[in-house]
């Protein structure tokens, strides 16, 4: 039986490589149960994520350009999911 094993390697510079390839930072938005990810991808400026030791609760912080105020900022319920890194597509040649 055989056993694939990812393997991720830092490069100097710091970026992260995935079997040799870049990987590109991601990220999801959910709220209300919907995916608002578009809404928020070409205003993100920042997104900061601390994993933390044991059961203390990890923290996301994002920074967003809300250049023409359109941004709802009233508190609501979000959900908000932060995979952290995508492998590149098998398709890609970037």
């Amino acid at each position: 039986m055989r056993r694939l094993v990812s393997v991720l390697t830092f490069h100097r510079h710091g970026a992260l490589f995935f079997w040799g390839r870049p990987m590109r930072p991601d990220f999801q938005i959910l709220a209300d149960g919907k995916d608002t990810t578009a809404t928020f991808r070409d205003r993100l400026i920042s997104l900061r994520i601390t994993d933390k030791a044991g059961l203390e609760s990890d923290e996301v912080e994002v920074t967003l350009d809300d250049r023409d105020g359109a941004i709802d900022c009233r508190p609501q319920q979000a959900d908000p999911r932060v995979p952290g890194l995508k492998p590149p597509s098998t398709a890609s040649t970037r």
